[in-house]
């Protein structure tokens, strides 16, 4: 970060005046202008305002000023916090956010961000206290950036608001914010993709109708899953099981494992209702390739975008924000956890499986 002094000195020299005719213009001395611009004294308050005009700036512009961030410098200055959590220092992990907040107060995008943090790392600790407070205070952010006059902004966090509050055992706010997001009786997407491909934006139109595509799947996937629980509800297991089949069918035919997919969440499903109705072996194997998919999306994650393929050649994949050690150990935890694993724990399959995710911490 450019200091205040170098910054004057900075502004001074482009508009060619030297330090003498800078004193002079604002009545102090060439040695205060001096210590200005080394750093060695800052400003009177009161000089703020002539120092500005004489070099053609906002006062802002000379404090460097910003009431928002550039979308691009978040990720950045939220760092700090992201190592916090990875190592499990979640109490200073959030006062480091909570600092940046109130440096930035009216800039909700960076509200927006931190609460997704908080959200992303909620498993970085056991304690169900912690737990709670980390998602009690993501939820307060998620509720400012939800009075925002962005509809972009407004609706990513009632989508987020109404998973956190269900997840934190809160239906009534969670339908609450789900109500208020938009229930468009037409796909936008398909419309903008026809105008851009009418108007010879080849590349434009593809990207809208992948991007439609993997959407579709992804929803009709997580249809499935809700039937498939509705279904472990009513008593009736192996229906559940027939309904994630027919999803994991259609991540299959869509390709949706190039852009991340829903397969990992379908086979961990899959292999606990398998656990569930004592069809072990079936159910180790399910879980062997739900190792080799988390595998494979432990190799981005952490990383930076790449480009999609096969069907969606024109989008780019954001990979999980998570380092890869971290995820690796969610998964880890998820698999020692699920009380539904109980008879497969201490086989040497499941010993081979947790040795395959500690080697790809390596």
């Amino acid at each position: 970060m450019v200091s205040m002094g170098k910054r004057i000195q900075r502004l001074r020299k482009e508009r060619e005046l030297t330090q003498e005719q800078a004193a002079e213009a604002l009545g102090v001395t060439a040695a205060a202008v001096s210590k200005w611009e080394t750093d060695a004294a800052c400003p009177d308050v009161a000089m703020l305002a002539p120092l500005a005009r004489l070099l053609k700036v906002t006062v802002d512009d000379l404090l460097d000023f910003r009431p928002v961030l550039a979308p691009e410098e978040i990720p950045t200055l939220l760092a700090e916090s992201r190592r916090l959590f990875e190592e499990k220092r979640t109490g200073e992990a959030r006062e480091s956010a909570q600092v940046l907040l109130r440096e930035y107060p009216g800039d909700l995008w960076l509200r927006f961000h931190t609460a997704s943090l908080f959200m992303a790392y909620l498993t970085s600790t056991k304690d169900e206290t912690e737990v709670r407070e980390q998602g009690r205070q993501a939820a307060e952010l998620l509720e400012q950036c939800r009075e925002s006059d962005q509809q972009e902004l407004r609706d990513a966090s009632c989508f987020m608001l109404a998973n956190l509050y269900n997840m934190l055992e809160d239906p009534d706010r969670a339908m609450k914010a789900a109500e208020e997001l938009p229930q468009p009786e037409l796909n936008t997407r398909l419309v903008r993709a026809n105008i851009l491909l009418e108007k010879g934006e080849i590349k434009a139109a593809e990207r809208e109708q992948q991007l439609g595509l993997y959407s579709a799947g992804r929803d009709v996937c997580l249809h499935l899953m809700g039937l498939a629980a509705i279904a472990d509800r009513s008593g009736e297991p192996e229906q559940g099981l027939a309904l994630l089949d027919k999803a994991l069918a259609v991540d299959e035919l869509l390709e949706m494992e190039r852009v991340g997919g829903m397969e990992s969440s379908l086979r961990f499903l899959r292999a606990s209702k398998l656990c569930t109705l004592g069809r072990l072996e079936e159910a180790r194997q399910e879980l062997e390739r739900y190792v080799d998919t988390v595998l494979h999306l432990a190799d981005v994650a952490g990383g930076s975008m790449r480009q999609g393929s096969g069907l969606y050649s024109c989008t780019e994949l954001r990979p999980a924000a998570v380092s890869r050690e971290f995820f690796l150990n969610t998964i880890r935890g998820a698999l020692e956890e699920g009380a539904e694993f109980q008879p497969l724990r201490g086989t040497p399959a499941w010993d081979g499986l947790l040795e395959r995710l500690e080697e790809k911490k390596q």
